[in-house]
């Protein structure tokens, strides 16, 4: 069973059309969604077992239209860990992979949780970019990048296995501050 401090809020962003909710059902229900239906927002909640401990994961499936670019900086505050999906069959997913990853770190009021980059679509043989273009970015940004499919279901737990380590790594590296207790004036007593 998943205790309070192994709850975690995981958000999934990218642009329009590069499979963020079919690799978020993928993992949740092992169905891959065959039909693109633009998300406004969806939230799901899955215990994960990852290195012997069980997570509950809420993990916020977020629109990609720029016309709900408004919601990101709530998402960027509440998400412990983000991925960020562009997919091979579009230039532009990739290019906007750095926008959302200067969004966060705008936003953030603290330093921001781990990002994995998920490079999706792999099924798609007609790609509009390579591996390398991928690799190249997430050096000059410090980021991982894990390829996916979420219709063969390449990667698709372990995506979600990785950033849950990240975050539990961050975790240990970045405590949450205590709260301060209180001290017991000391004052004048009557006797």
């Amino acid at each position: 069973m998943a205790s309070p401090q192994n709850d975690m809020s995981l958000v999934v962003l990218g642009s329009g059309g590069v499979g963020k909710s079919a690799l978020t059902v993928q993992f949740h229900q092992q169905v891959f969604v065959q039909e693109y239906d633009p998300t406004l927002e969806d939230n799901y909640v899955k215990r994960h077992d990852v290195d012997g401990q069980t997570y509950k994961l809420s993990i916020l499936d977020t629109a990609g239209q720029d016309e709900f670019s408004l919601f990101r900086e709530n998402y960027y505050k509440s998400g412990q860990g983000f991925i960020i999906v562009c997919s091979f069959d579009s230039r532009a997913s990739l290019d906007e992979v750095r926008k959302f990853f200067d969004e966060i770190q705008r936003t953030s009021e603290r330093k921001h949780g781990p990002i994995i980059i998920a490079v999706n679509k792999a099924d798609k043989e007609d790609r509009q970019f390579q591996e390398d273009a991928v690799r190249s970015m997430c050096n000059q940004l410090n980021l991982r990048y894990i390829v996916t499919s979420a219709k063969t279901n390449l990667n698709v737990e372990n995506l979600f296995t990785e950033i849950v380590r990240e975050v539990v790594q961050y975790r240990l590296k970045n405590p949450p501050p205590q709260p301060k207790k209180n001290k017991k004036k000391k004052g004048c007593q009557i006797m």
